[in-house]
Parts: C-alpha cells; structure tokens; sequence
C-alpha cells in the first residue's frame, strides 16, 4: 500500500477552494495521491480530478440523516442537506479509501504551505497515533465564545454532564488530522458519531465525536501546533516578505503549515502585517498567496 492519502470533500460551489488545496499540496509536498469525497460536483470537475489522478467517491449516508432536520453552525434547524455527508463519512473514510495505510484529511477551505507540517501528521498516524491540532494558541484570542457554543453543541450530542466535561477541554479541530486506517480511534468515533446524531444532529457532531475519542476515550493521540491547522479568523498571520511565506504573528514568527480558511465568508479580504512593515489586504485563499 502507499503510505498516505489526502482525503478531501467537495461540493461544486467549493471547487475552487479544493484546487487550491491540491495545487498547494504539489507546490509544496509534491504529487501525491488523493481521494475526493463527491457531494455534487459537476461532470466537468469530477473529470479534471481523475485527469490529475485522483480518485472521487460519492459518500454514502454513513449516518442516515436523510428527512431529518439537523443544526446549522449557528444553531437554526433545517432539512438536511447533501452536504452533510462530509461530516458523516469523516468517522467512515477507511470505507472509502481501500489502498493507503495513512488516511490525512484536509478541508477544502484549507491549503498546505509547508511539507514539514504533512510529514508530523503522517509521522504520528504511521506509529498509531491520532495527529490533530487544537483550537488554542498564544496567538489566539481566549476562549469564552467557544465554551458558551460548544457547551451547547456537545451537550445536545451527549447530554448536561459529558457535555460540560468536553466543553471545558481544549477542541480538537477536525479539519484537518491524519490516523491510521487500522487504528481503534475510528469504530469509537463511529459509535459515538452515531449517538450525537441520534439525539440531535448538527454541523460539528463528527467534531463533537471525535473530541469524545481524544478526552475520554483517551485513545493515543499527537496534539499538533496550531500552525498546523492555522485557523483564520482566529488570528490573522503576518507575512515575511523575505521568504514569502505566511508565519505566525507574534514570534518566534514560525511559517504556517496549513492555512484553514475557516471564514464562513471565504473570501473576506485580512489586513495582513509584514515582518518588514507593510501591510497587505488578501483573502485567506490560496490563490490570493500563489506567487
């Protein structure tokens, strides 16, 4: 088997966003294989991926949440959309990635600067381990917003008490983490995917789940920095005008290896501070930073 795979998933409106994924994985890490997760590509994009060798699968409805309501991000309850087959197949890909040991998913909001950050991850599922990053920084601002939603998200996955408990911890981000295809972390995320949805579904229940395998499951996991799932809107990066790459803003000033365009706007333009003294307004898209 080949060692990796990248895993990604798309929509046709998200297109853009996965070519730059896959065009900054072969500026910086070179060619290496893909799976795309189809959830409405057009013809015409479906044949372009298979033309630069990568695989694409429809999702299954691994959690069948097809006629049920669920939660946006924001909370408000709607009719299931054929989207949500990313967040359900996330705890699944084993099914859909038959030939690499290694399984490295990457949002397709995000993009890959640095090949250092795509060897830590590998490296870390290569010996059993989960690698995943949290969302908490010394660059970040604190943390009150994302106890008062995410007390509410895990609370409705797994009731008042456990909720809490995972409320308090520090979020394992889901867009980005790389596990071994036979490694245990994925049948209990799948049991507990499962659980969350049945009581109340929502966009971040595989996130919910899995931060369940991490903190009480204790199932072996790699905390990664946070410049390796650098999450825009929680810190605005600076530039090195030398180098040409984006690091963190506060020293020692270390490049970003993948940059998550997390903005539900992704094409909000940042005022973006250099090391030398300028100052840039870009959006967080790869294409904005491919020059």
């Amino acid at each position: 088997m080949a060692e990796f795979v990248v895993v990604s998933a798309a929509t046709g409106s998200y297109y853009p966003l996965l070519k730059g994924l896959m065009d900054s994985i072969e500026k910086r890490v070179g060619k290496v294989p893909f799976t795309i997760l189809d959830l409405g590509l057009t013809p015409g994009q479906v044949e372009e991926l298979r033309d630069k060798g990568a695989d694409t699968v429809v999702p299954d409805w691994d959690v069948d949440l097809r006629n049920k309501k669920v939660r946006k991000r924001h909370g408000e309850r709607v009719p299931c959309p054929p989207y949500f087959r990313a967040f359900t197949a996330q705890p699944y890909l084993p099914r859909y990635v038959k030939n690499h040991d290694v399984i490295l998913w990457i949002d397709a909001d995000a993009w890959v600067q640095d090949a250092a950050c795509v060897d830590l991850y590998v490296r870390s599922a290569r010996e059993g381990r989960m690698s995943i990053s949290l969302e908490v920084d010394r660059c970040y601002g604190p943390g009150y917003w994302r106890l008062k939603s995410h007390f509410v998200e895990m609370s409705r996955a797994f009731g008042l008490k456990r909720g809490y408990r995972l409320a308090k911890t520090h979020t394992a981000n889901v867009g980005a983490f790389a596990l071994h295809r036979d490694a245990p972390h994925w049948k209990l995320w799948q049991d507990h995917m499962q659980y969350a949805c049945a009581r109340s579904p929502h966009e971040r229940s595989q996130q919910s789940a899995l931060n369940h395998v991490v903190w009480f499951d204790k199932l072996p996991t790699d905390f990664l920095p946070a410049y390796c799932d650098w999450i825009s809107f929680e810190a605005t990066p600076k530039l090195d005008e030398v180098s040409g790459l984006l690091v963190e803003p506060h020293p020692p000033y270390h490049p970003i290896g993948i940059m998550h365009n997390a903005e539900e706007d992704k094409d909000r333009v940042h005022e973006v501070k250099t090391l030398q003294g300028n100052t840039l307004r870009r959006t967080m898209r790869f294409e904005d930073w491919n020059r």
